[in-house]
């Protein structure tokens, strides 16, 4: 009897991993922003009523059959970040890193969002002083985006800095 049992029970489990199949591919993580591939300007204006524009340049470039972007950001045509996007797999999370031209880094994450994409980033300064800062890029449509960046100087809390509009350039 107990024999029959554990059979019928091996023929239930053989039976139920037969249906399932192969397990499905994992998700790529770079997906929800594989868009962002190519050049990208605007001339966002600061918070303050005297904040003087400045053209800003995005150049996002897929890297490493496509497991990457790199970035390369301009303000006024001099070039001003550098850094890479992509999954990091220690951390199970898409990783950002961005270098200056004055000496910060950036660290940080993105994750999806409800209807944009959240980095989530600290900003150390060439000084060692660290500055939470928010990003949220959603998509509009394939040749613009919205540009947001939240920052959070003194750990009291977000407050929008800039807001402004991508437009694809190639």
């Amino acid at each position: 009897m107990l024999r029959t049992m554990a059979a019928m029970g091996l023929m239930l489990v053989l039976m139920g991993s037969h249906g399932q199949g192969q397990p499905a591919p994992a998700a790529d993580p770079m997906a929800s922003i594989a868009w962002l591939a190519g050049d990208w300007e605007a001339e966002p204006k600061g918070a303050a009523p005297s904040s003087a524009m400045t053209k800003v340049a995005y150049h996002f470039r897929p890297v490493l059959g496509g497991k990457a972007l790199s970035v390369e950001t301009t303000f006024n045509g001099t070039g001003r970040f550098q850094g890479m996007i992509a999954y990091d797999p220690a951390r199970k999370s898409v990783a950002v890193w961005y270098l200056t031209a004055n000496g910060d880094s950036t660290e940080g994450t993105m994750t999806p969002a409800d209807g944009f994409a959240l980095f989530d980033l600290t900003v150390t300064s060439e000084q060692g002083k660290s500055t939470h800062l928010q990003l949220h890029i959603v998509h509009v449509d394939a040749d613009h985006y919205r540009w947001e960046i939240y920052v959070d100087p003194n750990g009291t809390g977000m407050s929008k800095l800039v807001d402004t509009t991508f437009r694809r350039v190639k």
